[in-house]
């Protein structure tokens, strides 16, 4: 009976004695996560190489006082984890100047998307004027001008309800081009004739020579304006003989 008893151990204590020999000599070791931050990616790749760990770069930011590469953060921290798994970092970026772009004339539709897709900070203010709604006045900094992506930027758009009058400018000698991009602003159009009836050419030049409304005139921008513009090409031997 005696021999029957320890019989029936001798499988448990051999599956016991099986786990733990498994367990000591195929045991993964935890080891604890260095400290990465402050770091070059130089210095991390190799650092963690030593410690049988991987590295992965989660994100990149802009810092403009920092190296290009420096570790700015990481996961995880101050734990113990496996060896074979990976530290994710966050580390700097070269910070690159960039010019301001010509918003005036623009939508905030348009300028919020390129803004937004840059992490740029803006304040917005709105002006009584006689631009569309929501169209961008003025801006700063000034177009073409370099800017810090961590600063913030100024638009003035217009709130598009100035029912006005406003006086119409005068076009007379100016260049045609010139007259329709700045019509445009305020979504209006101009109906040309040509003096002499002749034909418009692309190649050409042209002055205003007559408008109507005349220069002057009192307009509302809220009603339909009907834009009547005179024109001629440009003569350029005739314009210089005059000014001699």
């Amino acid at each position: 009976m005696i021999i029957k008893k320890i019989l029936w151990v001798i499988p448990f204590l051999s599956f016991l004695s099986g786990y733990y020999l498994v367990s000591y000599f195929f045991s993964i070791n935890e080891i604890e996560v260095p400290n990465l931050i402050g770091k070059t990616l130089a210095e991390a790749s190799k650092i963690l190489s030593d410690h049988n760990l991987n590295l992965r770069i989660l994100t990149q930011k802009e810092d403009p006082d920092l190296p290009d590469g420096t570790i700015l953060d990481q996961n995880p921290v101050k734990q113990k984890i496996k060896v074979n798994k990976s530290i994710y970092l966050v580390v700097s970026k070269k910070f690159v100047d960039c010019k301001m772009p010509e918003f005036r004339g623009k939508e905030f539709s348009e300028i919020k998307q390129f803004i937004e897709k840059l992490g740029i900070r803006s304040k917005v203010y709105y002006l009584e004027g006689i631009f569309k709604e929501n169209q961008c006045i003025c801006q700063f900094p000034m177009p073409g001008k370099l800017f810090d992506k961590n600063g913030k930027i100024i638009l003035y758009l217009s709130s598009g309800n100035s029912k006005k009058p406003i006086l119409f400018p005068d076009f007379r000698d100016l260049n045609l081009k010139e007259v329709i991009d700045f019509l445009s602003l305020y979504n209006l159009n101009a109906n040309l004739s040509f003096k002499n009836s002749e034909q418009y050419d692309p190649n050409n030049l042209y002055k205003i020579v007559d408008q109507r409304p005349l220069s002057g005139s009192l307009i509302n921008l809220s009603k339909n304006i009907n834009i009547q513009l005179h024109v001629e090409a440009v003569d350029f031997k005739k314009e210089k003989k005059q000014n001699k």
